[in-house]
Parts: C-alpha cells; sequence; structure tokens
C-alpha cells in the first residue's frame, strides 16, 4: 500500500508520464527499489538474527 501511495504522490507531483517519460520513471524507480531493498535487508536480518540463535542455543545444550 505504501508503494501504491508513493507511486500516486509522484506521478501526481511530476504531472504524470506525459511530462517526461524517462525521469519520470527513474524517479519511480528511485523509491521501490529502495523499498524493495529494505524489505530485503530486513528479512535477512531476522532470518539470520534467528539462525544464529538457533545455532547458539544448539551448542550450549551439547
Amino acid at each position: 500500500m505504501i508503494l501504491l501511495e508513493t507511486i500516486t504522490v509522484y506521478n501526481g507531483y511530476f504531472g504524470g508520464a506525459e511530462v517526461n517519460p524517462f525521469l519520470n520513471s527513474l524517479l519511480l524507480l528511485i523509491p521501490t527499489l529502495i523499498t524493495i531493498l529494505g524489505v530485503v535487508m530486513g528479512v535477512n536480518y531476522w532470518l539470520n538474527y534467528l539462525f544464529w540463535k538457533r545455532i547458539k542455543r544448539k551448542n550450549r545444550t551439547e
């Protein structure tokens, strides 16, 4: 939903794709990539955190 709102805001602010398709697509691409990168990094961080926690717990019991 946030991504959709961002796209709508960017489209409204820059007057849609008719003004400059390249500039508009570039301005849409940057926040999209940042969002995707943020989500991927966040998920990766949590998976790593849980994974290492589990390994440490196993090592303690042995």
